[in-house]
């Protein structure tokens, strides 16, 4: 192309089967170069990615009415909030709760079923009246503790409390005080945070890479 003939180069003469490699100084200062001892060992495969922190989605519960009713008082406004197991979360109005209490009392009072937690009916005639008498109430999430003042006051409780089914942080709720609410809303979701997951993305040609048993190392600000 530039009309030059080339011409073989001729390696300086070496006593060593391997040639010596020879940078100026200038290009070495220039490239970066660094030299080491030669030694034997292992070659690590190191996987740097990034992860995020996600929900176990073992430890989420979603909290939403048996019935239709509404919300008197609520306890929690806010996302965030930590809660222990059987905390009241809000109190709530149902008129078929309501009339399953009356119904109880009802039955209580014609002699139909025993008191809940009382020793075992006479007949099992007796004994399904009585598990169908409170298997409606529990069915309806009353607290047992109520199903207890029920049959002490023989009076039914308008206000029915909701309580978190476990303990966790309130991550979303979707209700105000006043509000009505169906079976197919969710009211609250918690979140038990004393085991979390994260989520990490390899590339495809690391897969291989990945097996059970190895260990990860993380860094969060």
């Amino acid at each position: 192309i530039c009309g030059m003939d080339l011409v073989a180069r001729q390696l300086d003469d070496t006593a060593d089967d391997r040639p010596a490699v020879s940078l100026d100084p200038a290009v070495i200062q220039h490239l970066g170069v660094r030299t080491a001892a030669l030694e034997r060992g292992n070659l690590w495969r190191y996987i740097r990615t990034q992860g995020k922190v996600a929900y176990d989605d073992d430890r989420i519960i979603q909290v939403h009415p048996r019935t239709p009713g509404w919300i008197d008082t609520l306890y929690i406004r806010t996302d965030g909030v930590r809660v222990e197991r059987k905390d009241d979360l809000a109190d709530y109005f149902s008129p078929e709760v309501l009339q399953a209490q009356q119904a109880y009392i009802d039955s209580l009072e014609a002699g139909e079923v025993e008191s809940f937690g009382s020793a075992e009916s006479a007949s099992p005639a007796q004994a399904f009246r009585e598990r169908a008498g409170v298997g409606m109430l529990k069915y309806l999430k009353v607290p047992n503790m109520d199903i207890r003042g029920l049959e002490r006051s023989m009076e039914p409780r308008e206000i029915v409390a909701i309580k978190a089914p476990q303990g966790g942080v309130i991550v979303e709720h979707n209700v105000r005080e006043g509000m009505f609410v169906t079976p197919w809303d969710n009211m609250f979701t918690i979140v038990d945070l004393s085991e979390i997951w994260v989520m990490v993305d390899i590339f495809e040609h690391q897969l291989a890479w990945v097996r059970p048993g190895l260990t990860a190392e993380i860094t969060t600000p």
